[in-house]
């Protein structure tokens, strides 16, 4: 008997729309700000949800296994983040979506009881990925620039603005939809799930992203091995099928870009080849990492014990740049401080430290531990979505190394699911219940409702703080309506430096027009209070230097615009005041 779909499947349908293109898409016209609102304040609804339906069942065992239970104690660490960040502007997005992904999971994982409703999700997720390869096909031919943006040279980034998100994305679903196409039983499924792959392939290639080809290349081939180890001939050959149909509509898709704009397509093949062809500096793009990654060492070296709270490497970058880089510094030429160390480890152990990194080792120890399990002990059919699950995470956890997208909010959630999917089936299968056991309930329903309230109460504060600072603060809307603005920002996040810096900024150019000394005693008596805050924060320095500067102390203004920019090129922020032999000139 065919068992009912969840009552609020629409949340899962207004979730995953919104975890897609809600992020980047300028169509849609939400900022950073508020799709992760939304998108955290549906799981609240969601998880609320689920604990109302989940009270009314009569269970021995909580729905999580040790899979589940270790990734929330690793979110639950980043969420605690809150109080050893160096800096909270930089932290307070980073922990709402972390928190986010935890209240998901729990959501699932309350909610989700049949095995009907976990294939119905997966099927609108992959979906979704589905449509993103279309969109970055499409992407490539000049006759859709208007409703989709081309970008430089023509890599597809789909509606994520960065190939190398895209293709983490892609290769986050392609292996399940391999699963999907070999285990669906009617030809409307069959060609549905065909189509996908192929996709997701073409996609892949058009963005020209090295490491999601090569990401790529591996999970083909770990596809092709277990099929011949399965000594699965059909499978094998309908593998090298799909591989000849995607060539052969590579290079008619290539003669189709050709006719469409000549004179502007890129003749190199966007492949993995470029590596050794030199168009996309490729070499230049690891030694920049080997820089990230050193520099990341230094961090953690300082901060091992908790990090330094999530978000804020792109803060220290500058501050560690050069301490333990060996040389490779030398001529480094990164136009900005990176937003992160493109490596998943290295950035989880300067973002939550050893404890952190300790918490995010044993959910992956989980993950593989019980997935072996599952491949050596459940059902054939299990046994290949396991696979393919576990090739999906791994694929993931492989582009991370030289990239880092866990936290970006079309990430961690769909990560979430997967997680949930590979845990359902885990419960599920596993010859010993390893769901946790039932503890008080009244315990167990004050624990999920105090979640509930510190989420509501937490996702309002960031809101009414994001939007303060974005709609009203950084526009300025005058002296005295912005000294008032900038309190009501400071009662929503007390620890937060921002009000601080843009107030500072605004007296500075106050004095600008008119040079009365009082204005910068104010600015000055304003970046105290900042550096305490936010002492990472260089614009401190900057705008402390412009101060020194206007008051003619040119040695502590060079002194300070040196700390400012140590290692990196020096922008133009005012540094020609300081450093041109005539400082009038600037």
């Amino acid at each position: 008997m065919t068992t009912r779909q969840p009552a609020h499947s629409m949340a899962f349908i207004l979730l995953t729309v919104l975890v897609i293109f809600a992020s980047y898409y300028p169509v849609f016209g939400l900022k950073g700000y508020e799709s992760t609102t939304l998108i955290v304040s549906l799981s609240l609804a969601f998880l609320l949800s689920s604990l109302i339906s989940f009270r009314t069942q009569n269970t021995e065992r909580y729905p999580l296994s040790l899979i589940s239970f270790s990734l929330i104690l690793f979110l639950g660490w980043a969420v605690l983040g809150h109080f050893y960040t160096v800096d909270q502007d930089n932290s307070m997005t980073a922990i709402l979506r972390h928190f986010g992904g935890a209240i998901l999971l729990l959501g699932l994982s309350l909610k989700i009881k049949e095995e009907e409703h976990l294939q119905r999700f997966l099927w609108l997720a992959l979906f979704c990925a589905g449509l993103m390869s279309v969109i970055a096909v499409v992407q490539q031919f000049e006759v859709f620039s208007a409703i989709i943006p081309k970008t430089f040279r023509n890599m597809s980034t789909g509606f994520y603005g960065h190939r190398n998100v895209l293709a983490t994305y892609l290769l986050l679903h392609f292996p399940l939809t391999i699963y999907f196409y070999f285990s669906s039983q009617t030809i409307n499924k069959k060609i549905i799930t065909g189509i996908m792959p192929i996709l997701i392939v073409l996609a892949l290639i058009f963005s020209r992203s090295r490491g999601g080809q090569l990401v790529l290349g591996i999970q083909l081939l770990c596809i092709l091995v277990y099929f011949v180890q399965m000594k699965d001939h059909s499978k094998v050959r309908d593998f090298f099928i799909g591989l000849g149909m995607i060539t052969a509509l590579y290079f008619g898709l290539i003669y189709l870009i050709k006719l469409s704009e000549a004179d502007q397509f890129y003749s190199t093949p966007p492949a993995i080849t470029n590596v050794f062809t030199g168009e996309f500096n490729a070499w230049q793009n690891l030694a920049n990492r080997l820089v990230f990654w050193e520099t990341g060492w230094g961090i953690f070296k300082d901060y091992w014990l908790t990090g330094t709270g999530s978000g804020t490497y792109e803060l220290l970058f500058p501050v560690y740049l050069g301490k333990e880089t060996s040389g490779l510094v030398e001529g480094f030429a990164y136009g900005a401080n990176p937003p992160h160390s493109h490596n998943i480890l290295i950035q989880i152990a300067t973002d939550t430290g050893v404890i952190g990194l300790g918490l995010f080792m044993a959910f992956l120890i989980a993950v593989y531990s019980r997935g072996i399990y599952l491949l050596r002990n459940a059902p054939p059919e299990t046994r290949n979505f396991v696979f393919f699950l576990i090739l999906s995470l791994t694929g993931f956890m492989i582009h991370n190394q030289i990239e880092y997208n866990w936290i970006q909010i079309h990430f961690i959630y769909p990560f979430v699911f997967l997680v949930f999917a590979l845990d359902f089936m885990d419960r599920k299968y596993s010859l010993k219940n390893s769901s946790v056991k039932k503890i008080n309930s009244l315990i167990h329903n004050g624990v999920l409702t105090a979640f509930i309230l510190v989420g509501t109460f937490s996702t309002v504060n960031y809101y009414k703080y994001q939007a303060l600072i974005y709609e009203k603060i950084i526009p300025g809307t005058g002296v005295a309506n912005l000294r008032m603005l900038t309190n009501e920002a400071k009662t929503y996040c007390p620890g937060c430096g921002w009000p601080g810096l843009e107030m500072t900024k605004n007296l500075i150019s106050q004095y600008r027009r008119n040079p009365n000394p009082a204005i910068l005693v104010s600015a000055e008596t304003e970046l105290k209070e900042v550096a305490l805050l936010t002492p990472f924060n260089l614009r401190q320095f900057i705008y402390l230097a412009e101060i020194r500067s206007f008051q003619a102390n040119w040695d502590e203004a060079k002194k300070l615009y040196v700390q400012a920019f140590k290692n990196i090129k020096m922008k133009a922020l005012g540094g020609c005041r300081i450093f041109s032999s005539n400082p009038d000139k600037c």
